[in-house]
Order: C-alpha cells, then structure tokens, then sequence
C-alpha cells in the first residue's frame, strides 16, 4: 500500500480479508476471487501476504484456487510473498512476483510506461496538427494569390476585348454590343461562382484542421486528469532521468501551473 500511495497516481484499492493457510484457505479465496470481480470498475485482483514457510504456502498449490483464476475475466496477480519457491497460484497468475512490494512496483511502473506512451503520442499529435495546418495555410494562401492574378489577367483579357468591340461597333452597333454585353456577363458570373467555391472549399479545410487542434490541445487532455511536467529548460519530463534532484519543475494543469523542486529522485 505505501508503495502505491508514494507513486502518487490515487489507486483505489479495495481490501477482502481470506484465509492464506490451512485446508479452508482454498475454497475462501475462490469466495474472495469471485466476490472481486463483481465490483464494478475494478480492473485487476492482487493475491497478497506476507511471506511464510512452504509448509504454510502449501495452500496455494491448489487446482482450485489456479482454475479460478484462469476463468476470472480480470486479470489477478500473485504476490505471496516467498523468495524461493513459485506456487501454482504465481503460475496460473498474469503475473507473480516475490513480495507484494514487487506487485505493487509492477503497478506503478506500468502505469509509468502508459503516460509515457501517452505524452509521447500527445507530442506527436501536437507536432503533426501544426504542420498539417502550416500546409493548408500556405496552399490557401498560393490559392487567394492564384486566384487575384488569373481574375486580373481576365479582367485584363476582357477589357482590350471591350476596346476593339468600341471599334467594331462603329460599323455594327445594335447587334455587337448585345452580344459582347450577354458574353461579358456570362464570363463574369462564371468568374464570381468559381472563385466563391474556391474560397468556401479551403475555408471548410482550415476550419476542419482547426476542430483538429482543438481536440488534440493539451488544455483538452488535461480537463481529463493528465498533467504536462516540463523541466526549467522547457522540456517534457518522460522520465526520472529528465530531472535532477533539486532542480525547479514546472507542472501544467487544466487550470493553472505548479512550480516545485525536485528533493530526490527514485529510479525503480
């Protein structure tokens, strides 16, 4: 217990006393196996004492006790408690270790390497989102340019057009104008609807790469309960070795920031 309060991550334990010796021990901690897993939200089970002769752990070679913890749907680990012998119990286990100090440093440390997966993931979120959206950003913007030249060069195109029909009309007035009028107007509806595409289309996109970096921000993740710890440099504290023992740390929360110093540091 002091090994998972001391890591710090509020595990929830619930505690079922049962007979760890003697002929009864077998069928109460298949009572107490059974009885565990109906709790709602629990998510493994510890076998757990405090070490004892072989002839006191002879117990947990029982089929019956390894049978029930094949057919748990969670998964149980054993740690009985002696440095020598493996009973059939740490067999049929998930995972055994010789102490319950042990089981509970495995706990700990596998909840270390999630977070670690998690910052790592969230890092590379984080990178990825900006560059996607730097791109979009700059194919928009080589668009808006694209798109000012060629309705200049049409506009350009159509005015010299417009300059040799003022000549034309000298000779064909009435029938030269209607048509240059019908034309210059079709072109300039075409014009407007394409470009008012164009615009809406990359507008869509950066509003759809900015929900992304919305869902994706560490603020977000960390409404959830996760916390960012950064170095005096800036860096992303992953692990033990990020840090040395008296050096100021910052800790980013859903809410505000920590500042704290590092009075020792523990590798497992």
């Amino acid at each position: 217990m002091s090994e998972l309060r001391k890591s710090g991550y509020g595990f929830k334990v619930y505690l079922r006393n049962t007979l760890m010796q003697g002929k009864s021990a077998p069928k109460d901690v298949c009572r107490a196996l059974a009885e565990l897993q109906r709790l709602d939200g629990l998510e493994a089970i510890i076998i757990t004492r405090g070490g004892g002769s072989l002839a006191e752990l002879s117990c947990f070679d029982s089929a019956l006790i390894a049978e029930k913890i094949a057919a748990c749907p969670l998964p149980v680990l054993s740690g009985i408690g002696h440095e020598i012998n493996i009973t059939v119990t740490d067999l049929a286990a998930h995972t055994y270790a010789k102490t319950p100090t042990a089981i509970a440093q495995h706990l700990v440390t596998r909840v270390d390497e999630f977070l670690a997966k998690l910052n790592e993931q969230l890092e590379r979120v984080i990178h990825e989102t900006r560059a996607t959206l730097t791109d979009y950003k700059q194919r928009l913007k080589d668009l808006a340019a694209g798109l000012q030249q060629g309705t200049t060069l049409f506009f350009k195109g159509h005015r010299e057009q417009l300059i040799r029909s003022e000549e034309i009309l000298k000779y064909k007035p009435l029938v030269l104008l209607s048509g240059r009028r019908n034309a210059l107007a079709v072109h300039g509806t075409r014009v407007k609807r394409g470009a008012r595409t164009l615009v809406a289309r990359q507008h869509d996109r950066l509003k759809a790469c900015k929900r992304i970096i919305e869902i994706a921000h560490p603020a977000n993740t960390m409404r959830r309960g996760f916390s960012v710890t950064r170095t005096s440099t800036g860096k992303v504290v992953k692990s033990v070795r990020d840090v040395a023992s008296r050096e100021e740390i910052a800790t980013e929360l859903a809410d505000g920031a920590l500042s704290s110093r590092v009075e020792a540091v523990r590798k497992n």
